[in-house]
């Protein structure tokens, strides 16, 4: 989260104090792409979401890209109001979006028609 200051331009504020902004704000959750703010050896940021009763959905994994995460967010929603329903306060990680190779096939080889790697 960014903040104004107007005395310094735009300040960064430690997570602890995100967290608690939201949970006085009436949020029951936060969404952040940086999966370290649950991995913080820091004892403020663990203790204010022990504390506080809000959640935070993250990705397990790293990767740069708002369309895919947005969509993923979408297709968890359900999952994620469930846990959310049940009014503990957790760290809800996503999966990293993958694409199995089972799931692709070569339209030619759908049809029945021999492909060039079946000649």
């Amino acid at each position: 989260m960014i903040l104004p200051n107007p005395k310094f331009g735009l300040t960064t504020a430690p997570d602890w104090f995100v967290y608690l902004r939201a949970a006085t704000s009436g949020f029951h959750a936060l969404v952040g792409r940086d999966w370290r703010q649950i991995n913080q050896e820091s004892e403020p940021e663990m203790l204010a979401l022990a504390n506080l009763r809000i959640s935070v959905v993250t990705w397990r994994d790293v990767f740069q890209d708002p369309p895919v995460e947005t969509g993923q967010l979408l297709a968890y929603l359900p999952q994620i109001k469930r846990h959310l329903a049940e009014s503990k306060p957790r760290v809800i990680l996503l999966p990293a979006p993958a694409q199995r190779e089972e799931l692709r096939r070569i339209t030619a080889a759908t049809l029945g028609r021999p492909t060039e790697a079946d000649r």
